[in-house]
């Protein structure tokens, strides 16, 4: 949102920030993440998800602490 980046949907980011969050990210413990890429796995005529693990200026170390948690909830 401070990078100024605006949803296709005509959103405002910055102040619509955690309404946006709801639709389209999984934030939380394993338990959370499972279920909730569960409802996407049912809801959804699709057979694969894509992951975002890293952004810019993002540490190495912590992308790959979400490498991690990933495989704790597709397991």
């Amino acid at each position: 949102a401070a990078w100024g980046h605006q949803d296709l949907k005509g959103i405002n980011v910055e102040s619509e920030f955690e309404s946006l969050c709801a639709e389209r990210f999984v934030v939380g413990d394993v338990a959370k993440a499972k279920d909730a890429v569960a409802q996407y796995a049912e809801e959804l005529p699709v057979s694969h998800l894509i992951f975002r693990v890293q952004w810019p200026s993002m540490e190495q170390a912590d992308t790959l602490e979400n490498i991690k948690r990933i495989g704790q909830v597709i397991r």
